[in-house]
């Protein structure tokens, strides 16, 4: 599995099999591909205060690859101003690299923002509300909201309250029923 891991509130603390034992922080982005085999294990950093974060298991390119660790802290300016791409397949412009042809782009946007995106209609793709409020194309979605899009060439959101946006571009096109 790739497995991606975003803090919204507290601190998250990690540890593996590979050597890798640090303690993720609101504002980084911890990717972590399983591979052959890792072994690992994630705990509440305070023995008071809450932690809230979000998990994302990506099935990976290939069986077998070689177990990976990334932390990072992201570029605020950069998320602030739009969607920014934070994970991709390696040689694509992303600092960190997912083992998938998969991608991920994070807003930060405030109230009043408005992003429109284009789409390729023969990718899936994953709108998720961490936290605040937006109109994405017609449909009102607050923190914990998610919208999936599939066949759709463009997305137009509204920020109504200041939120984080995590936005999936996965691959091929998901069947209609």
């Amino acid at each position: 599995m790739e497995i991606i891991s975003y803090v919204l509130d507290g601190a998250l603390k990690h540890r593996d099999s590979t050597g890798g034992s640090l303690t993720l922080m609101p504002g980084e982005l911890q990717l972590m591909s399983a591979g052959a085999g890792i072994a690992h294990s994630e705990e509440n950093a305070s023995l008071v205060d809450p932690v809230h974060f979000l998990q994302i298991w990506i099935v990976p390119d290939r069986i077998g690859n070689v177990p990976g660790y990334q932390q990072k802290a992201l570029d605020g300016a950069a998320l602030r101003a739009g969607f920014t791409t934070v994970a991709a397949p390696a040689g694509e412009s992303a600092p960190f690299v997912i083992q998938q042809d998969a991608r991920l782009a994070i807003a930060w946007s405030a109230a009043g923002q408005h992003h429109r995106l284009t789409l390729n209609p023969r990718r899936s793709y994953y709108l998720h509300v961490a936290r605040g409020e937006v109109m994405a194309e017609r449909y009102a979605l607050a923190g914990g909201d998610a919208l999936m899009l599939i066949e759709e060439s463009g997305l137009d959101v509204r920020v109504h309250a200041d939120s984080e946006l995590l936005l999936f571009d996965l691959p091929g096109s998901v069947q209609r029923p």
